[in-house]
């Protein structure tokens, strides 16, 4: 469970850092989130390895995951390490981007995401996450 909950923390940091042209990505004007305290994240469809992680700076899952990676670990690197990858692309293909298409049960490319209260129990890297068409406050 942790192995894949990091992924979604380590793909956001690194999903800004570059794009492809030609990826496929989901339109933000799909349904919305249940409430005003869920926020879209809109992810890649079709991935391939080699594709932008976050074509267009909205996988908001995939950047609270790698910031919070960093804060858990110190680096992307490490935190990388820990859960047994070498590098983000490995982590996304077989971690991130199978749980993202697993969540989105209307295949749009967007989740909606809740981040942790910052008191709990949970690693900076974790965030609810469930479809845009799902019924939750």
């Amino acid at each position: 469970m942790k192995h894949r909950l990091l992924a979604g923390g380590v793909c956001a940091v690194l999903v800004t850092i570059g794009g492809a042209p030609g990826a496929a990505h989901a339109d933000a004007s799909s349904p919305g989130c249940p409430s005003d305290k869920w926020s879209q994240s809109v992810f890649p469809l079709n991935w391939q390895p080699g594709d932008p992680m976050d074509p267009n700076g909205q996988n908001l899952l995939l950047q609270i995951g790698l910031a919070g990676t960093i804060q858990e670990f110190g680096s992307l690197q490490a935190g990388l390490s820990a859960f047994g990858f070498d590098n983000l692309e490995q982590f996304y293909t077989a971690v991130i981007d199978p749980d993202y298409n697993a969540k989105d049960r209307n295949d749009d490319g967007i989740l909606c995401v809740k981040p942790y209260p910052v008191q709990g129990n949970q690693a900076a890297y974790l965030a609810n996450a469930i479809d845009n068409n799902a019924k939750s406050s």
